[in-house]
């Protein structure tokens, strides 16, 4: 029976990574190599064994198979009415009925198991019931009953990891619950934010404990409190799952961390080639970061007089003073406010209070004292297919871009060039495009292109010794000042790229607070709550209900 064992646990391991070993197979051979497995443990499950027993490990077997199967849930419901103090069958139960999306069912079937060992349940049972709470929570219409579930579901999450602090599919459960209760609060929480980011990054480093073949045992005992001995039978083995790469990247996406989080996408796509909602997120990113990049490159696209007439007619400090004042007196304790004439004062103020990229509690913690803000204009917008968050193309008056991205605004929302806004307490975020590794080969032509024009179709990619011969001339000296000129030349081209290179964003989280359009607070239809365009299945456990 501990060689059967040892053999289902192989194969549940094998569909985990079946495409890290196999990348080019089609998910019909997938399909098929996973089910000739199922098949061939079937074959292997003995004989002399109850039939609750039996019906059991058909169950379980069965439950291997990545899509739901009538068969598994008609086998465990018979093992469960003849032997009703089976948890691990609850179990499996449970995550059969994810399978079918029932999730009412599922959720009833991992509170039976809970219940069912009230002395000392296993870590993944709190995990499991946790999963189908929060997944039945995004049901709630009254949004107070449902923070109240996920907050029932992160007490779950604790609960797990009290029994076993190093298990990486609680830390992983705990992820989604924060991540869900950070839109169900409106994205007002940003702890919350970062809680799940920082349970994301400790359900990778943690690894999972997995018993050598010789002494594979049922999962329930693996989740359960281990002995030392158990523990010296062990090996420890990475926590793989496409979705956890997904959430974790869709939590670093929101939070504009884009280079982290197109790793992430990539490393769900490499678990599972065919992850169509990670293979939407990566290309949804590229096309938006894209975008983002050539609005800043192109300053929105407007015509040259059109954005000379705008700096001519920037408003002056004066005229939005007094607003500005009115959102510092706001904020207790008092602040003082320092108005960033340009981008660059902007920079320089916040590097030396060092929270570019901090969230907007940090930046708070950070330079209690002192509040800046800058002045801005409209000279375009990036279409962005999630909506949230409105991006903005601006300028500042000294013809320096950046882009506004606001979230936790309607749809209502807008803006015209033109418009100017007024950002107290900005957050800076700075990334280069390099580290995205979404190389744009026509970019790269163009720019071999505009340098083979530059002095008569002769680039100068690397400094060069020209020597230059004149009557009664120090030969020497004019070679050295050729030199020169072509170091200059190559320097003025790498701080050309280095400039095109490097994206200046500023993130407004709270608009209500922190933003004036045209020296005048937002409307309360401009900050009307809009939800993330994010499916539910992305919040919970996974659609292929990967329990480990």
């Amino acid at each position: 029976m501990e060689e059967l064992y040892a053999r289902i646990k192989q194969l549940e391991r094998r569909r985990i990574e079946y495409f890290l070993d196999a990348p080019d197979n089609s998910h019909e051979q997938y399909s098929r190599d996973i089910r000739e497995g199922v098949t061939d443990l079937l074959q292997e499950i003995p004989l002399n064994i109850t039939a609750d027993a039996k019906q059991y490990l058909v169950g379980k077997i069965l439950n291997i198979l990545p899509d739901y199967e009538p068969k598994c849930e008609e086998q465990l419901e018979q093992s469960l009415r003849a032997n009703s103090t089976r948890t691990d069958a609850w179990l499996e139960l449970g995550q059969c009925m994810w399978k079918k999306r029932d999730l009412i069912k599922a959720h009833a079937c991992f509170k039976e198991a809970v219940e069912r060992e009230p002395c000392l349940p296993a870590p993944k049972a709190f995990c499991l019931l946790s999963a189908a709470l929060r997944a039945l929570s995004d049901r709630c219409a009254d949004n107070g009953q449902r923070v109240q579930m996920l907050n029932e579901a992160l007490r779950l999450c604790h609960e797990a990891l009290r029994l076993r602090k190093t298990y990486p599919f609680a830390y992983y459960s705990l992820a989604n619950t924060f991540l869900a209760r950070f839109f169900a609060l409106q994205q007002n929480r940003e702890d919350d934010l970062t809680l799940a980011l920082n349970a994301f990054a400790s359900a990778l480093k943690m690894p999972k404990m997995v018993q050598n073949a010789a002494v594979a045992s049922e999962d329930l005992n693996e989740d359960k409190n281990d002995t030392t001995e158990d523990k010296q039978q062990q090996v420890p083995r990475p926590f793989i799952s496409p979705d956890l790469h997904l959430n974790y990247g869709i939590a670093l996406y929101y939070a504009q961390f884009y280079a982290k989080a197109l790793a992430q996408f990539r490393r769900a796509l490499a678990i599972e080639p065919h992850f169509g909602q990670a293979k939407h997120q990566l290309d949804s990113a590229r096309q938006f970061l894209c975008a983002l990049r050539d609005g800043l490159h192109k300053k929105g696209n407007i015509a040259k007089r059109r954005l000379r007439t705008l700096l001519d007619t920037f408003p002056l400090k004066a005229s939005t003073l007094m607003a500005e004042q009115h959102f510092v007196m706001r904020m207790k304790p008092a602040r003082t406010l320092a108005i960033c004439s340009t981008l660059d004062d902007l920079i320089a103020t916040s590097s030396t209070a060092n929270y570019i990229g901090l969230s907007l509690s940090a930046v708070a913690s950070a330079a209690p004292a002192i509040v800046a803000s800058v002045t801005v204009r409209c000279v375009g917008v990036v279409s962005n297919e999630e909506k949230i968050p409105s991006v903005i193309i601006c300028v500042d008056r000294s013809s320096a871009v950046v882009a506004l991205s606001v979230y936790n605004c309607s749809a209502k929302f807008g803006a015209l060039i033109g418009d100017t806004f007024t950002v107290i307490q900005p957050n800076l975020i700075r990334f280069r495009w390099k580290d995205l590794g979404l190389d744009d080969d026509d970019d790269k032509k163009m720019k071999e292109y505009s340098r083979s024009k530059d002095g008569g179709g002769a680039g100068v990619d690397k400094p060069a010794v020209v020597v230059v011969s004149v009557d009664g001339d120090d030969v020497e000296a004019k070679s050295a000042a050729a030199v020169a000129i072509a170091n200059k030349s190559a320097e003025n081209h790498q701080k050309d790229d280095d400039a095109e290179q490097c994206l200046l964003m500023i993130r407004v989280i709270n608009p209500s607070r922190q933003l004036l359009k045209n020296g005048k607070p937002l409307s309360s239809l401009d900050c009307a709550f809009a939800a993330m365009s994010i499916e539910t299945q992305q919040m919970q456990m996974g659609s292929r209900a990967r329990a480990e």
